[in-house]
């Protein structure tokens, strides 16, 4: 098998990943859709801890929030 078919193999598989850091500064868990190499597109279902304390729990797509979930901020409100 070349290098090509190895970069392929698993392109567009859904996993699930743990403690992404994203360039806001926020850590997703949850469900990507793997890219070419390492790269990863956070889709599906997952959740968010921003910098400030603030949560975002729902639905990704293209790695942002995007239909149901609920955002919690750090004092309680939603």
């Amino acid at each position: 098998m070349d290098n090509m078919s190895e970069l392929f193999d698993s392109f567009g598989e859904t996993i699930h990943v743990e403690d992404v850091e994203l360039p806001n500064g926020g850590i997703y868990k949850g469900d990507a859709i793997k890219k070419i190499g390492s790269m990863i597109e956070i889709s599906g279902k997952g959740e968010v801890v921003f910098p400030n304390g603030d949560q975002y729990v729902g639905e990704w797509k293209y790695g942002y929030p995007y239909g149901y979930g609920t955002y919690l901020f750090k004092d309680g409100d939603f």
